[in-house]
């Protein structure tokens, strides 16, 4: 394998070898394409996650760096975005942008910045756990009806999203709905 600027240049049984190349010997050793994590929540941190919803976004920013970078680190080389917190705004928008730009290390990041949910959905946190802690957050993106979610797609869209995420169902997370109920 022939890296070139921290990209696969070549591939092969024999590969052209650069003067001054750096030689590492791999032959013991397994090599794969990077793998991609479909269910990420970068911003997320699940031990601490009633202090989560306290924090600024540049807070939540900054803690989100070590999990790209130890993403990355242990081989994933892209992940699938699968919202943030609504009051961190665009956030995971600003750090795919910075990891493109490479500002940050991270993966390459395909991002769905918020879930849509309708009122009392898996994405409804409204009056759940915490009632303190939980209004800072209220609600993921909460769009009851046809005109609410058009225009919650389009707000996303519009705020980069590279794909919508879209609660149609109850989830684990939430305790007042269940996988199994659909909530549209």
């Amino acid at each position: 394998i022939l890296v070139k600027g921290g990209k696969i240049a070549e591939m092969g049984k024999k590969v052209s070898r650069l003067s001054g190349a750096q030689v590492i010997n791999l032959a013991d050793e397994m090599v794969t394409p990077g793998f991609i994590d479909c269910h990420a929540h970068p911003t997320f941190d699940p031990i601490h996650f009633m202090e989560m919803a306290s924090q600024t976004a540049s807070q939540a920013f900054v803690r989100s760096l070590a999990n790209t970078k130890l993403v990355l680190l242990n081989g994933f080389t892209t992940v699938c975005d699968l919202a943030t917190a609504p009051q961190w705004g665009f956030l995971t928008v600003d750090m795919k942008n910075a990891i493109d730009k490479g500002l940050i290390i991270g993966p390459r990041m395909i991002v769905a910045p918020h879930a849509i949910s309708c009122t009392g959905g898996h994405g409804d946190f409204t009056g759940v756990y915490i009632p303190d802690a939980w209004n800072a957050m209220k609600s993921y993106v909460v769009a009851d009806g046809p005109d609410a979610i058009q225009t919650a797609v389009r707000t996303e869209i519009k705020g980069g999203a590279d794909w919508i995420k879209y609660m149609g169902t109850g989830g684990f997370m939430s305790p007042n709905d269940d996988p199994a109920d659909p909530t549209y």
